[in-house]
């Protein structure tokens, strides 16, 4: 669809310019996931995604917290 061509432009330029790791690197990653004792529900893998997620989550809780008068409002009065 057309109007995702600008997010497939960024997407993919960015994923070809970013450094590549080691594929052999992952099971190890994985087997630690897996065998560990409360393992986390989601994970991230590579050296990369941390960062971004940081300042995604970041933005989110800035608008959550500009927005929060709002959001309280809607749970209307205590009884």
């Amino acid at each position: 669809m057309d109007i995702y061509q600008d997010f497939k432009t960024q997407f993919f330029g960015r994923l070809g310019n970013m450094e590549r790791g080691d594929p052999s690197a992952t099971p190890d990653a994985i087997f630690k996931v897996v065998d560990a004792e409360n393992p986390p529900l989601r994970i991230h893998l590579g050296s990369h995604n941390l960062s971004w997620v940081r300042g995604a989550y970041a933005e989110r809780i800035a608008t959550w917290e500009a927005w929060d008068d709002v959001a309280v409002a809607a749970q209307g009065a205590s009884k």
